[in-house]
């Protein structure tokens, strides 16, 4: 398994590292503007969480494809075919790729944490926000890495790619449409009362725990579904 691990680390170094230092200063540059707005400050700063949410995405994006683009990678390069020639099961193989993401989305984790302590904990609730800030930019990823790294044993990165996109686009419109009718008609009233509800539990403190743990029990979940579709693919 180190082995496995130390030949990821070797072969996306440098762009990892490349990714967090473009990070660091990214973060420093946005976090010491504002608080990060999970609490709904107010509406007249709907611009700066509209940039924030812009500008994050797609880093969660790619920090989330880390396993699955380092499982791709070794797919294209002929590695794959030669490690299983080598003292190592396909679900070993497959372990190493979500540890792995998983290290990289830790560190992640970690970034933000430390740039919301450096510039919220000096007020009286910085440290609540910082560990909601944490739990989000967490489970985020974790999500992400979860369905790609499913989707790619199945077939490939580029297809896993295509089908999140495409999910991340119409399931959000498709759930909006289906609230804004529901309050423009009138029935079912508990409809946008259930989804204010949601959203008001998903912004503490105890939400995002929730949120992280249920991401944490879907990253295990779809390492579990990989390992099985793996190991019925054909290499």
């Amino acid at each position: 398994m180190k082995a496995l691990l130390r030949h990821d680390w070797y072969v996306h170094r440098k762009r990892l590292l490349s990714f967090f230092g473009v990070y660091c200063v990214l973060m420093g540059l946005i976090f010491a503007g504002i608080y990060y707005p999970v609490r709904h400050i107010g509406e007249e700063q709907w611009e700066y969480k509209f940039l924030l949410f812009v500008v994050l995405l797609p880093m969660d994006l790619v920090v989330g494809m880390t396993a699955a683009n380092a499982l791709s990678h070794d797919v294209k390069s002929g590695w794959l075919t030669l490690l299983t020639a080598m003292p190592y099961t396909r679900r070993q193989i497959i372990t190493a790729k979500a540890v792995f993401g998983g290290l990289v989305i830790a560190a992640h984790g970690v970034c933000v944490t430390v740039c919301q302590l450096i510039f919220t904990a000096p007020a009286d609730d910085g440290l609540p926000i910082a560990l909601e800030i944490a739990c989000w930019e967490t489970a985020k990823p974790l999500i992400l890495s979860a369905l790609l790294l499913w989707l790619t044993t199945r077939w490939h990165l580029s297809a896993a790619v295509g089908i999140l996109l495409l999910a991340g686009v119409t399931m959000p419109a498709l759930c909006l449409s289906i609230d804004l009718i529901c309050v423009r008609s009138g029935y079912p009233p508990f409809m946008s009362e259930s989804v204010n509800r949601l959203t008001n539990f998903l912004v503490t403190l105890s939400g995002s725990g929730v949120l992280l743990v249920s991401a944490l029990l879907l990253y295990g979940l779809c390492w579990r579904l990989s390992m099985r579709t793996f190991d019925r693919r054909r290499i």
